[in-house]
């Protein structure tokens, strides 16, 4: 099981971010339809500052980021 899913089954709360915005916006309806609490954020991992944004956007959201995973 991908670790998006995996992370939303054991009911983490989740920012996703791709550079693909379909497919950010199908994963993020996938995970909200199995009742995941999940922020997506459209970027550019290769990018430091889109890095930062998505780690700003965590801890803004939900106080802090305990996980990061890349290249799923």
């Amino acid at each position: 099981m991908p670790r998006p899913r995996w992370f939303a089954r054991e009911r983490a709360r989740l920012v996703i971010g791709d550079v693909d915005a379909e497919a950010l916006d199908k994963l993020h309806a996938e995970l909200s339809a199995a009742g995941a609490e999940v922020t997506s954020v459209a970027g550019d991992v290769s990018v430091s500052g889109e890095v930062e944004r998505l780690i700003r956007t965590a801890v803004e959201r939900y106080g802090r980021l305990d996980v990061a995973v890349a290249n799923e």
